[in-house]
């Protein structure tokens, strides 16, 4: 119980540090991001490449082409975007925000989730308070961590990211993607999207990870027998009783 306290710490902060990706700061979201997405032009027209970070709410844009700099386009923002469309396709630019609250909310009761849960592997440790309510709860509220945190996962890998390029897109000069039956390289750029997991979605997942193992250690980790075994609670009765009424004979004498 004392290595599960320790993971379940450890799970905690990588789950509220997950957390950060609900910024709309670039420099947050630069960090902590559930997604990253590098553009380069495979036959070096750009001599800059372009890097796009996905979090819950918005997407951070480092785009040196043209001077557009840095720059957050919240999810409620990229339909109404000029040029979002060479990111994803125009007919999947809601998806994003659809799932935000979901995703968000999610992430936010996983946290809430896990402050049951610290009381419960510190009254674990001793056995004097290791009962079987507290393991129930244990495993309650650990279950439902994991749920809250694979559905923040899931929901946004098939619902948000999937929904970028992600591959070889060829464009034509005013920056519109090539329909998929005509070759890549026969348009004016070639735009290799390289997508990867950001540091956000990688501490969310390992959080899950060791919550899971929280929650498995108290699945298998025995409460003391005296709580499930009728014979022994009578002895123990027995003893506590017997104790009882020495204490009050002491008390009793002069």
């Amino acid at each position: 119980m004392h290595f599960g306290f320790v993971l379940n710490l450890v799970a905690c902060l990588f789950t509220i540090y997950a957390c950060f990706s609900i910024s709309e700061s670039f420099d947050v979201l630069s960090q902590s991001s559930f997604g990253e997405i590098s553009l380069t032009e495979v036959n070096g027209k750009f001599p800059d490449g372009v890097e796009l970070f996905i979090g819950l709410r918005a997407a951070a844009l480092d785009n040196p082409i043209n001077g557009v700099g840095e720059v957050v386009v919240g999810f409620d923002q990229i339909c109404d975007l000029d040029g979002f469309q060479r990111y994803m396709d125009p007919a999947d630019c809601e998806t994003c925000r659809e799932i935000s609250a979901n995703t968000v909310t999610s992430l936010i009761m996983a946290v809430v989730s896990f402050l049951p849960s610290f009381t419960t592997d510190i009254l674990r440790m001793y056995s004097g308070y290791d009962v079987n309510c507290q393991k129930f709860f244990a495993v309650v509220f650990g279950t439902i961590t994991v749920l809250l945190t694979m559905n923040t996962l899931f929901t946004y890998k098939f619902y948000c990211s999937d929904k970028f390029y992600s591959g070889i897109y060829g464009f034509d000069a005013d920056g519109n993607v090539l329909s998929a039956d005509v070759p890549t390289d026969s348009g004016e750029y070639e735009i290799d999207f390289d997508y990867t997991w950001g540091w956000g979605l990688m501490f969310l997942l390992a959080g899950t990870v060791l919550k899971f193992a929280d929650a498995f250690f108290h699945c298998i980790v025995p409460t003391p027998i005296v709580t499930r075994d009728n014979g022994e609670k009578t002895i123990y009765e027995k003893i506590k009783g017997e104790d009882e009424e020495e204490e009050e004979v002491l008390e009793e004498e002069p």
